[in-house]
């Protein structure tokens, strides 16, 4: 006798949902992984003479979209070849990536471009000559004289542990600045209650008495 064969089970509305909610809760920590460590830009000295500007040695990328050039910008740069916003650099679901703003252009590891994601390690250059054209690359010796060459990486846990310090230290100075003002105010009270004398109690207690 030929045996029917069997017919397969259809997963139930349940478990697909299941299924469906463990995936984007993979997709998340995946996302909170990628955002664990914070990322800066290096400053790269360059050959001869110091700047007229000082400029950091670290710069905290600490905003989604992080705004290089000259005035009023997040990192002030200032030079002939740097615009007033110069570039941008923008966080990312995939990561950083830096965009070109301005009429001067910028470089990626030596090659001019108006946008490009970012990896650890990679080299910014922010002042370009006019003569080099986009996908061009720019000469080594010009990248070795301009003050304005930044090494895009990961902050060190050192950095991170300063970050996290003044962070904690601002929280603390905020605290006991609102301690001293609660002793101050507490003091105030205290300065502020009337003054009986004890004789002057006495005798109203007698008055009372006496009606």
């Amino acid at each position: 006798v030929a045996r029917a064969a069997p017919v397969p089970r259809k997963a139930s509305p349940g478990v697909a949902v299941a299924k469906k909610k463990a995936g984007r809760g993979k997709e998340r920590s995946s996302r909170a992984d990628r955002w664990q460590h914070q990322f800066v830009l290096r400053h790269l000295p360059a050959d001869g003479a110091p700047p007229s500007v000082a400029i950091p040695e670290v710069v905290q990328l600490s905003h989604i979209n992080f705004v290089i050039g000259r005035h009023g910008a997040d990192l002030q740069l200032v030079s002939g070849y740097v615009s007033r916003k110069h570039a941008v650099m923008q966080r990312t679901a995939t990561g950083w990536r830096v965009i070109d703003t301005s009429t001067k252009g910028l470089c990626v590891n030596g090659i001019k471009v108006r946008s490009q994601h970012l990896c650890d390690g990679d080299i910014l250059l922010f002042e370009v000559p006019q003569t080099v054209g986009f996908a061009e690359k720019v000469s080594p010796k010009w990248e070795q004289r301009s003050h304005f060459r930044f090494r895009f990486s990961e902050s060190s846990e050192k950095e991170d542990e300063a970050r996290k310090g003044s962070g904690e230290e601002d929280k603390k100075g905020s605290g006991s600045d609102e301690e001293e003002d609660d002793e101050e105010h507490a003091a105030d009270s205290e300065d502020e209650r009337p003054v009986v004398k004890k004789g002057t109690a006495v005798k109203e207690e007698a008055d009372e008495e006496e009606e």
